[in-house]
């Protein structure tokens, strides 16, 4: 298969998969909620000199494909990520991610990612420059301790039909920098995997190391220009999420291939204590397992430890681990102090 034909082939499995998709896990209830998009447009290639008729537009996704424009050579699909600003008390500040916020009152979800996206980059979501695809799998955001649902994350996913791309205007005070980064870079068999990015498990003070050792999220890094980006946390699972729509699920049943991204961010993030570690991984298989004996879990093309309503398994899952391992610790600690106390008696004293 030609570069062209891997590139238009993804786009039109991707689009199919979205727009056919039934099973959207939808997360509701009083939490806070907050949409993000994901914006996808086709570049021309580099040597396609043929002129663009802008008041041409397609209708849908399928029209779009068909397009002259997508079938020439060269071509090939991108996404928008934004560099988020940087600013005190954020926890995501200066991260990579999708454009998007919070709702505000009496807004839809739609509305939502729509003026978001509208305020952050410029582009207006509404207009027939792009057709909605679909949603990728809400994730609800929960504190680690207390388990109390924090946020509940919605995921748009666009296609820009438009054959020249709208200026991009950044919210100086929200953005600091806007990429289109090809897909393709998220599809090769060899993928720039990262440094993990290292948290603290439970940091008690930010000048204190945490008692429980640190997880190790997966990263990968994507050559943008001269500038390596390096993607992580969220954005990199829903960018996960996405790519798995790119493959055939009778072709991933067949041969058993599935895109690295894909296989890297299934995997849990590894803690760096083997006790903590083990015991998490533990709860997760049996959290995983009673989900789906239970019915929990949808019939998908592929999921990642943080999609859908994975992350309050995961977090369910450490905080049992960490009252198992805390309490294993003290009671071999309270055993160890036992023993040497008696040790020292006896040797004070000696045999009674």
């Amino acid at each position: 298969m030609t570069p062209i034909q891997l590139a238009q082939d993804s786009l039109y499995t991707l689009c199919s998969n979205l727009t056919s998709r039934r099973n959207t896990t939808k997360i509701h209830g009083d939490t806070r909620r907050a949409c993000v998009a994901i914006i996808i447009r086709w570049r021309r290639g580099q040597y396609d000199r043929t002129p663009i008729d802008g008041s041409k537009k397609a209708q849908n996704w399928l029209e779009f494909i068909q397009d002259k424009m997508v079938q020439r050579d060269g071509g090939y699909p991108e996404v928008l990520y934004i560099r988020r600003a940087k600013r005190s008390g954020d926890p995501w500040s200066g991260d990579m991610a999708f454009p998007g916020g919070r709702n505000e009152a009496g807004e839809t979800d739609q509305d939502t990612v729509v003026r978001e996206v509208r305020e952050e980059v410029g582009l207006d979501l509404d207009s027939d420059d792009y057709v909605k695809l679909g949603c990728l799998d809400d994730r609800e955001l929960t504190s680690l301790l207390g388990g109390k649902p924090i946020m509940i994350l919605s995921t748009f996913v666009y296609l820009q039909v438009a054959p020249e791309s709208p200026q991009i205007t950044r919210q100086n005070s929200e953005v600091a920098a806007t990429y289109w980064i090809p897909l393709h870079h998220f599809l090769n068999t060899k993928i720039h995997i990262s440094s993990p990015i290292k948290l603290p498990v439970l940091p008690l003070s930010p000048k204190l190391p945490s008692v429980f050792g640190t997880v190790a999220m997966p990263s990968m890094i994507v050559p943008v220009k001269e500038e390596n980006i390096v993607l992580w946390g969220l954005a990199l699972t829903m960018t996960s999420e996405l790519v798995s729509y790119t493959q055939n699920t009778k072709e991933i049943a067949r041969h058993g291939h599935v895109v690295p991204l894909v296989r890297m961010t299934k995997a849990y993030p590894k803690l760096s204590q083997w006790d903590l570690d083990g015991f998490v991984r533990l709860f997760c298989f049996a959290s995983t397992g009673w989900r789906v004996l239970n019915g929990g879990y949808h019939s998908k093309i592929s999921t990642s430890w943080a999609g859908g309503p994975s992350i309050p398994d995961y977090y369910g899952s450490v905080r049992r681990a960490l009252y198992v391992v805390t309490a294993l610790r003290a009671t071999a600690g309270l055993t160890a102090g036992g023993f040497l106390a008696h040790r020292i008696i006896k040797a004070a004293y000696g045999r009674s």
